[in-house]
């Protein structure tokens, strides 16, 4: 039962936050997936999860996608998608030797994986605490440069959102289309690795998995809809400050190997 209700937890509120702030659900949902499986099968059960909110999620805002918006930048997504889904399963491949070392009098064993996707968090978590922007961003080639980059941590870990969230935020879009037009490239992100996880057997949908993907969607519909019931009166940044230092302290534990 323990596992059921930190899914359902864990999905609803990052569902919430996602439908506020454009990114989160894929950071807080894979720390919790790889609780309980493989770092790999946690990030294609996490993706699946994301497919399933972003199509939930895309009847809620339909209306309000500014399609220019998601052609220039979720059409340069879905070739970093791509690409980033490949270069995962050559560091899957590539993660089968343990590798290990010592901190002090302490010794630790860990791999490729568990350094690539911890790594990964901690830098997209630091990224979004500190709020880095950069004069490039500026640059009209922005979006293209942002649509890549995203896609490609998208499918290489799932950490799509803050990248995107960050380069959407220079084109001036009003609250609704910023979220409708991020929500539709998001879905464009996960249509195209989802595929490539599948292909490459990260699913072993027994009857544990299944239950625990079956939870996760459906709360995570109930977080969508109270995103968008809350979305005009909910304050989230100390909120995601706090799980920042949570998520930084997840991702030093998994580089090390005791996750």
């Amino acid at each position: 039962m323990q596992i059921e209700v930190i899914i359902a937890v864990a999905s609803v509120f990052a569902s919430l936050l996602t439908f506020i702030s454009g990114f989160g659900l894929g950071t807080l949902l894979l720390p919790v997936f790889s609780l309980f499986f493989d770092i790999e099968v946690a990030i294609a059960a996490t993706a699946i999860v994301h497919l399933f909110n972003n199509i939930f999620k895309s009847f809620l805002t339909f209306k309000q996608i500014n399609w220019e918006v998601v052609l220039k930048f979720g059409i340069p997504s879905i070739g970093g998608a791509i690409i980033g889904s490949i270069l995962l399963n050559y560091i899957v491949l590539k993660s089968t030797n343990s590798i290990s070392f010592q901190l002090g009098s302490n010794s630790f064993e860990t791999s490729l994986l568990k350094l690539s996707i911890g790594g990964l968090i901690l830098l997209f978590t630091l990224f979004e605490l500190f709020n880095l922007k950069s004069k490039a961003l500026n640059h009209k080639n922005s979006i293209y440069v942002g649509g890549v980059l995203s896609g490609f941590f998208g499918g290489i870990s799932g950490h799509q959102g803050a990248l995107r969230t960050l380069f959407l935020s220079k084109f001036n879009l009003d609250k609704h289309s910023f979220i409708a037009s991020g929500i539709c490239i998001a879905l464009a992100v996960d249509l195209s690795r989802i595929p490539i996880y599948i292909n490459e057997g990260y699913f072993d949908l027994d009857e544990y998995l299944i239950k625990a993907l079956v939870i996760a969607i459906f709360c995570a519909f109930g977080g969508a809809i109270a995103g968008k019931t809350l979305i005009n009166k909910i304050k989230v940044k100390v909120l995601y400050n706090i799980i920042a230092y949570f998520l930084m302290l997840f991702a030093i534990l998994l580089m090390i190997g005791l996750i």
